[in-house]
């Protein structure tokens, strides 16, 4: 809503301007508009309002904008703070509201992933559990948004081309995040030499598993650890096994299993959250064996 405004206001300059028949002056680019939104939004300390502005900047193809965006970042934490606000389940639940189901999801999903830019391991892994949570609760939207003009053929077709552009945007980027988690599961092993290592680091995958799994552990020996499967949608399980090596030394791996509902909303956001739980294991064995 408040960047439509924007946007808004940007075109009736134009107008403005074509009407009085003066010289236009080249309109400058919408996301360098957001930032002097969230220049603005700052100096009034809406530090909301500044971080949805400032957002679309810490992923932007302009270094120049980029900067900008991590400079503001840095200068001011009660934007990471206002950021994380805006991922609450009930701030979540509204996109939701907003768009649809599927749709709000895309978009929170679109927004974790600039929020991660700047956000700590356990605020992005809080964003993500409340976006799992809205989704898991959100219907699959099946029945047409009631908003659109089904007897005007002209906007149905409209529609069906933003629908297959929205569809080709969110493909690409559950193929990113596949691609993501894929590299990051081959960094979720840990290596360990004696059994003593070996012993205690296997102990704290099984910690680990028990506070990030969805589902409960239905196995627990001194090779293997496993949940069971999910059965609900955006839910996690989670299984490990220890396999020796020489003499006292091992690897243990880990798997990640997430049960998505069919849709490409759906799909990212499992993907998004093993890629988290992927790289998130490797540094909780790191800081927990020191």
């Amino acid at each position: 809503m408040i960047r439509t405004q924007v946007l808004a206001a940007l075109v009736s300059v134009s107008v403005f301007g074509l009407l009085s028949c003066s010289p236009l002056a080249p309109q400058k680019p919408v996301i360098v508009a957001y930032m002097e939104e969230a220049d603005r939004a700052i100096a009034r300390s809406d530090w909301v309002k500044a971080y949805r502005f400032a957002e679309d900047g810490l992923i932007s193809s302009r270094e120049d904008v980029k900067a900008r965006a991590m400079q503001m970042m840095r200068q001011y934490p009660q934007l990471i703070a206002a950021a994380e606000s805006t991922f609450s389940r009930e701030s979540i639940a509204r996109t939701v509201e907003i768009h649809a189901p599927g749709k709000g999801i895309e978009v929170e999903s679109r927004r974790l992933n600039m929020f991660r830019v700047v956000a700590s391991d356990d605020q992005y892994g809080r964003a993500l559990e409340n976006l799992q949570s809205v989704a898991a609760l959100s219907v699959d939207p099946l029945i047409a948004d009631s908003r659109t003009k089904e007897n005007d053929s002209l906007e149905r077709e409209r529609q069906e081309a933003k629908r297959k552009k929205e569809q080709e945007v969110a493909a690409l980027e559950y193929a990113n995040a596949v691609l993501s988690a894929e590299e990051a599961k081959k960094h979720a092993r840990y290596r360990c030499g004696t059994r003593q290592a070996c012993d205690k680091s296997f102990a704290l995958t099984q910690i680990f598993i028990s506070e990030r799994a969805d589902m409960k552990i239905q196995v627990a020996t001194n090779t293997i650890i496993e949940t069971y499967s999910p059965t609900d949608a955006n839910r996690i399980g989670m299984k490990a096994i220890r396999m020796p090596g020489r003499g006292e030394s091992a690897e243990i791996t880990i798997s990640i299993k997430c049960r998505d509902d069919g849709s490409i909303a759906s799909k990212s956001l499992c993907a998004m959250t093993q890629d988290y739980l992927y790289s998130l294991y490797p540094k909780f064995l790191a800081s927990a064996m020191r």
